[in-house]
């Protein structure tokens, strides 16, 4: 069926598969203890799952602050090895506030 109507020509520009939107209430309590973490690891090459374990987050919601900071600006990822796509490394640097 899902491959009929793909094929459909009246559903091909219609954008009959929509992605869900994910809204996540975050607390700046979060984002300060995670903050605090990031600068203790500035610098080095951390994965979001140690960054969190280090915060007591859970690691789920440790992408979604991560995510919240980089877009704040207050926290700057840095790609350190992109071995594929998939399989990127990174850094975490707290941008400094002018």
């Amino acid at each position: 069926m899902c491959v009929e109507a793909l094929d459909n020509a009246k559903y091909k520009n219609k954008g009959c598969f929509e992605v869900p939107s994910i809204n996540v209430k975050i607390f700046d309590e979060e984002k300060d203890i995670l903050e605090a973490v990031v600068l203790l690891n500035q610098g080095k090459e951390i994965t979001l799952k140690a960054l969190a374990t280090q915060a007591g987050q859970n690691v789920n919601r440790c992408r979604f602050i991560m995510e919240s900071l980089i877009e704040e600006e207050r926290v700057k990822k840095i790609i350190t090895k992109k071995l594929s796509p998939k399989f990127t490394r990174y850094k975490y640097v707290i941008v400094e506030a002018e």
